[in-house]
């Protein structure tokens, strides 16, 4: 019950400043939060790049990876995607979070996107999750 709290309250954050630390919430909470920022930026009227969306959600990533078949998809939908089969999800070949790259140049435009768009993010770079960062 006491989780279901803490995510009701996370799900209800002002949208142009979600919760500080996103990156330490469970990956099933970040992709709600995630889904919910795209959809409040589309409302507002502003024109998210394709580059910057997951290839398999299609809403905006806040901590993007690359995966082995050259995919890139939010930490947090590779992260939900491997507790049901541990597979690239564009190829279905074998592989781990530990195979994913972290994509920091697209991550800082990212960071720069929302910034200029008024979204205060909270997301600090290093949070605790697993998977390698470069």
């Amino acid at each position: 019950e006491e989780e279901l709290v803490r995510e009701a309250q996370l799900l209800s954050f002002d949208h142009s400043h979600p919760p500080q630390n996103l990156e330490s919430h469970p990956a099933s909470i970040r992709a709600r939060c995630l889904a919910a920022l795209h959809e409040s930026l589309l409302q507002r009227g502003i024109s998210i790049p394709d580059r910057f969306c997951d290839g398999l959600t299609f809403v905006i990533m806040i901590d993007p990876v690359r995966l082995p078949s050259g995919g890139v998809v939010d930490r947090s939908v590779m992260e939900r995607h491997l507790l049901y089969t541990e597979a690239d999800p564009f190829t279905r070949q074998p592989m781990s979070l530990s195979d994913a790259v972290g994509e920091e140049a697209l991550r800082g435009e990212i960071r720069e996107f929302l910034r200029e768009h008024g979204v205060e993010h909270g997301v600090e770079h290093g949070g605790e999750h697993g998977g390698a960062r470069t």
